[in-house]
């Protein structure tokens, strides 16, 4: 017999705003270094993904996807 129990999950909106507060929180440093990254990660899907790490004020239909929503997918 399989018992069912209550799960927890967090949504989308809820991974996109700790990736917005964790990139905010980072250093002058490493905050370039994640552009730089995120830069070089675009490379052939600038259509796809978002010019900037994270989009701070997600539309209620994203157009693309930032680094934030990656844990979310």
């Amino acid at each position: 017999m399989i018992a069912a129990i209550p799960g927890n999950a967090w949504v989308y909106p809820e991974y996109q705003n700790i990736k917005v507060l964790a990139v905010q929180k980072l250093s002058t440093d490493g905050r370039a270094s994640l552009d730089t990254i995120w830069a070089m990660a675009r490379t052939g899907f600038k259509g796809r993904l978002s010019t900037t790490v994270v989009i701070v004020s997600l539309p209620e239909i994203p157009q693309n996807i930032d680094w934030g929503a990656w844990p979310a997918i």
